[in-house]
């Protein structure tokens, strides 16, 4: 649990000390958000980076985003998604137990040799129905979480990289006022 505080504390801390204007910063992190919902695993650093840029926010608030779906909870993320995604599609567009079972039990290629061997053209329409079926509700459901999510957000982002901001400058201020403070004492005495 220890691990997890300071793992959370250490993504907040640079996503709080990045540099640009806190607008794109919250941006930013929002794009990343919305992608790491998406199911791209594999290319979501990619795409937060062309998305950012195209967008002109911040690049590095997406990267750290993105990092909502990693090994540990992408599968977790997308069986929500998927299943967020199903109640919009009839039953027989979604993946039932059934048809899973139908898709594992295809071999999609055939081998006898290295120089005999070929992919089982049946094989293929059972893909791309499994495709359908997977892809779809997933799809659907990972878009409508991901905005859902990049919307909540936005403004809580945009807050804290703000508040942070102005703490700082807060203190930056006291300190400059207590050494100009003490000069003048030193001045004093000295005089």
């Amino acid at each position: 649990m220890r691990y997890y505080k300071f793992m959370w504390r250490k993504y907040a801390r640079k996503l709080l000390n990045l540099k640009g204007r806190p607008d794109a910063i919250a941006k930013g992190f929002a794009y990343g958000i919305f992608i790491g919902f998406t199911p791209t695993f594999g290319f979501q650093m990619a795409l937060i980076l062309a998305i950012n840029a195209l967008l002109k926010v911040n690049k590095l608030a997406g990267i750290l985003a993105v990092q909502v779906s990693n090994v540990f909870t992408a599968l977790p993320i997308y069986i929500f998604n998927y299943w967020v995604g199903s109640l919009f599609f009839s039953d027989a567009q979604v993946l039932t137990a059934e048809r899973l079972e139908h898709i594992m039990s295809q071999k999609f290629f055939w081998f006898k040799s290295f120089s005999q061997w070929g992919f089982n053209k049946d094989a293929g329409n059972v893909w791309l129905d499994f495709m359908i079926a997977m892809g779809a509700p997933l799809w659907v459901g990972s878009v409508l979480v991901g905005l859902l999510m990049a919307i909540l957000s936005y403004k809580p982002t945009l807050w804290a990289v703000k508040s942070y901001r102005d703490s700082i400058t807060k203190r930056r201020e006291v300190r400059s006022l207590r050494i100009m403070q003490r000069k003048e004492r030193e001045s004093k005495i000295f005089n």
